[in-house]
């Protein structure tokens, strides 16, 4: 019986030890093989950043005059906070 437990034990170190190795050897030679890459928006990138360009250089070209914002502080002048204090 104790033969057999000793046994079972050896094995079972063993067994977790190639059973690691060739978990690390799966992972080496995956990442060996060529990844996968989308380029199927590439194109409509390269478009995107051209139309940028020109944009921005249009802007830096021919700025607009200045015009306030709406919202913000402008939008918020007219009202007024009223702070009451609770308790004495």
């Amino acid at each position: 019986m104790a033969i057999f437990s000793i046994l079972l034990t050896v094995l079972m170190i063993g067994g977790a030890v190639v059973a690691w190795r060739l978990s690390k050897r799966e992972t080496v030679t995956a990442s060996r093989d060529e990844q996968w890459h989308d380029d199927s928006l590439d194109a409509w990138r390269r478009q995107r950043d051209v139309e940028a360009a020109v944009a921005r250089e249009g802007r830096a070209n021919n700025p607009s005059p200045a015009t306030p914002l709406e919202g913000g502080v402008n939008g918020e002048e007219g009202e007024t906070k009223r702070q009451q204090r609770i308790g004495g």
